[in-house]
């Protein structure tokens, strides 16, 4: 393998995954139909809801939960921070309005629940709601607690057995979450929304990512000791977790919605966590209870909720990436609070420095490698010009010429390789890292989740790309050269104008340390 070519296919290989897996595009948000968006707060203190009164609520500091008395689940959870805003209004994470369909929902396996069944709902304080309902001799008790970690709910279920014989009763806690494809575009350039959905299961200690696609066709189920499931996209999570034991059985289940079978309109996305099987005898109970997490999919939050909830901002990939990937976002998180004077847009410049000194060592072997490249390109010139027309016979002096003067022609190639799991795992923490959303570089950067407005860091990055490459020696003919002065420098413009601005940052930062240490 020549030492240019090989560097220049490694780019390109690097940037074409970063383009094609892209998970960062747009600010839409999701979005359920307009004439649920409203927010509904009611009054609080202890009172008995009928049928059809006023909607009973749950607030926490972080979010606003209205519950539905025809299915005990959340009908809407809308969060509070100024920053979740979507045309004007603060953004509701659910996504579903039919009442079989919303988070949180209960099934009891054992317990025939009719269809039409209505709760009732007593509002406990202004952080707890109590449900009740009366199905043959089975009473079922249901409280909704906000819990004390950010953006936390709490799930108790109480099956009381009144009858004079044993039930066997399984329960399962439910997520739901619809996604429409149009949401979801984005194609090879601008990459996939971060409306893209998808889930994952945290059993046996393993977890599992899947996205829309693969929870549609393939609905995965997952046994043994689960102590997390989630349904989500880029951004925010719908993460449930057991309490006091795990659940048996993670199911991850999708189908397509609307429109045609060829061009569905959108998927519904379903996620059930089972309770172990439980035996009651006449006349006694058992509780099934879990820790439900709906909100932004950052590690620090998720972290603070305990249950192992912080596995949630899991996002696949190779091994080792993640962890890697979480490593990054703490250092920015914490550079953020301590050097960069609370500016993220200069925390990710201060990340690339650090970044960059931890590889130096790798990057010089590179850079070495080049410039003895370098010193070889005007023999280079003469046997790309002698043997123009014979490929096998200028490999072979190619060879011959690097044996001669011990020159490694992957030596600046192998370093690189080196490299791609921490630049991938930069690529992930960076573009799927919901501390960044919305938050404001300086002038007309002011969401560093969003493409660059006026394309002012994609083109200079191409620029400084294109002097990179001039700055390369190159073992290619003249014409291929040539055409990858220009090829590689627009291709990457091209891919970041639909990137995300803290995205297109680090690589900026990174070309001009790059360019001064090869200088």
């Amino acid at each position: 393998m020549q030492n240019g070519m090989a560097r220049r296919l490694l780019i390109l290989v690097a940037i074409s995954t970063i383009a094609v897996s892209a998970s960062s595009y747009a600010l839409d948000l999701p979005q359920a139909p307009a004439a649920k968006r409203e927010q509904v707060v009611a009054a609080a203190g202890t009172s008995l809801a009928n049928p059809g009164s006023e909607p009973l609520t749950i607030a926490g500091d972080d979010f606003v939960a209205t519950l539905s008395a025809r299915s005990a689940a959340v009908s809407h959870y809308v969060l509070r921070d100024p920053r979740y805003q979507y045309e004007g209004k603060q953004i509701d994470l659910v996504t579903t309005d039919k009442p079989a369909y919303l988070p949180l929902r209960t099934r009891i396996g054992g317990v025939e629940i009719p269809s039409d069944a209505t709760w009732q709902a007593e509002r406990l304080s202004p952080s707890a709601v109590r449900f009740r309902l009366r199905v043959g001799d089975v009473e079922l008790v249901r409280k909704l607690e906000v819990g004390a970690g950010p953006y936390t709910v709490w799930s108790t279920l109480r099956v009381e057995n009144h009858g004079t014989q044993a039930r066997a009763v399984e329960a399962s806690i439910e997520g739901y979450h619809y996604v429409r494809r149009d949401d979801e575009g984005g194609g090879m350039l601008g990459g996939r929304s971060p409306l893209m959905a998808g889930g994952m299961c945290l059993a046996n200690d393993e977890p599992e990512r899947f996205d829309r696609a693969e929870i549609v066709e393939d609905k995965p189920i997952i046994d043994g000791r689960v102590a997390l499931g989630a349904v989500d996209n880029v951004y925010f999570t719908q993460a449930i977790a057991p309490d006091g034991g795990p659940f048996v059985r993670c199911q991850l289940r999708g189908e397509d919605r609307g429109g045609s079978a060829d061009d569905p309109e959108g998927a519904l996305l379903h996620l059930t966590l089972d309770f172990p099987r439980a035996n009651i005898a006449p006349g006694k109970s058992q509780t099934f209870r879990a820790l439900a997490y709906l909100g932004p999919k950052s590690p620090r939050l998720l972290e603070k909720s305990g249950h192992q909830l912080a596995r949630a901002a899991y996002v696949g990939g190779l091994p080792g990436i993640d962890s890697i990937a979480t490593g990054l976002v703490s250092m920015l998180a914490w550079i953020h609070a301590t050097v960069a004077l609370g500016n993220w847009g200069l925390a990710i410049i201060l990340l690339t420095f650090a970044v960059k000194l931890v590889l130096y060592p790798l990057t010089a072997k590179s850079f070495q490698s080049m410039a003895g490249m370098r010193k070889l390109k005007p023999e280079i010139d003469a046997l790309n010009a002698k043997f123009a027309n014979d490929r096998e016979k200028k490999g072979a002096a190619m060879m011959e010429l690097y044996r001669k003067h011990k020159i490694n022609p992957v030596g600046g190639c192998l370093p690189q390789l080196l490299q791609l799991p921490i630049w991938w795992a930069l690529y992930m923490s960076l573009s799927s890292n919901v501390e960044l959303f919305r938050r404001p570089f300086f002038g007309f950067w002011t969401d560093l989740t969003a493409p660059d407005p006026y394309y002012v860091l994609p083109l200079a990055l191409g620029l400084l790309m294109w002097v990179q490459q001039k700055m390369t020696p190159s073992t290619m003919d003249p014409a291929q050269a040539k055409m990858m002065l220009y090829m590689m420098p627009t291709m990457i413009t091209a891919f970041m104008l639909f990137l995300p601005a803290g995205l297109c940052l680090y690589m900026f930062t990174n070309s001009v340390l790059s360019i001064g240490q090869q200088r």
